[in-house]
């Protein structure tokens, strides 16, 4: 079953999947284009438009030619991460999101179940054998669309600090901001629950209607302080749909 049929099963709409190619070619490619190119070229630092173009190109159908290797997984996943029958045997109402460190913990995935591209693996926390940005975002978006609440495992019970969500090696900002970031653009906002920090699907309708480009386009963080105000501003629980164990 395709993931357009089976995600109609499930009041939602299925992805457009065409932009997928142009929007995550790294990710497919496995190298950025700067490196194709001078890989192609043998690094010449001057390229004539002609090889410019045709490096472009070159690098485009690899994109393509990947991501058609791996569409029949990622609507696996799509469809998993939005609870439909069809790949599990419950529809979960809710997903976890957290720093790798309470993710990885097993006590969480034993809790929780384990969601990932494999069919019938349809849990709340996603570890996939191989983890790309392309699947996490597609775990997401499957995810709102299905207008799933979100929790965040926490370590404790402290408010977030902007350490949160940047990596301690690099400086860079982390999947865990990426994540966050999406969620609110995807018209989420942050609630306190009993369990801790939980962002909740407020806008069905817009939240539906989210794409790839808005992912992408919301994941590329530079200034994660705005999303620890984000969180720390979260209001009381009073009333909700969905029940976190």
């Amino acid at each position: 079953m395709s993931s357009s049929a089976c995600f109609s099963q499930c009041g939602g709409i299925a992805p457009s999947w065409e932009s997928v190619p142009r929007l995550y070619s790294e990710t497919l490619v496995g190298s950025s284009f700067e490196k194709f190119r001078n890989r192609k070229f043998q690094k010449k630092a001057n390229l004539r438009q002609d090889q410019l173009e045709r490096a472009q190109k070159s690098y485009q159908l690899l994109a393509q030619k990947s991501f058609e290797e791996q569409r029949i997984m990622l609507e696996t996943l799509y469809s998993n991460a939005a609870g439909c029958r069809a790949y599990g045997p419950e529809e979960l109402d809710f997903f976890v999101i957290g720093r790798n460190a309470s993710l990885a913990n097993i006590h969480t995935q034993c809790n929780f179940g384990v969601l990932s591209d494999e069919a019938g693996r349809a849990g709340a926390v996603f570890a996939p054998k191989k983890w790309s940005v392309l699947k996490n975002d597609v775990m997401l978006i499957g995810a709102i669309h299905a207008g799933k609440d979100c929790m965040i495992i926490q370590e404790d019970m402290q408010k977030f600090a902007i350490s949160d969500f940047v990596n301690e090696k690099t400086g860079m900002p982390t999947i865990f901001a990426r994540e966050v970031a999406i969620l609110k653009a995807a018209g989420y906002i942050p609630v306190c629950t009993p369990a801790g920090t939980a962002l909740i699907c407020q806008n069905p309708q817009r939240a539906g209607a989210f794409t790839f480009e808005d992912a992408y386009e919301a994941g590329a963080v530079e200034k994660v302080d705005s999303l620890a105000r984000f969180l720390n501003n979260s209001t009381l629980l009073e009333k909700m749909s969905t029940t976190f164990p």
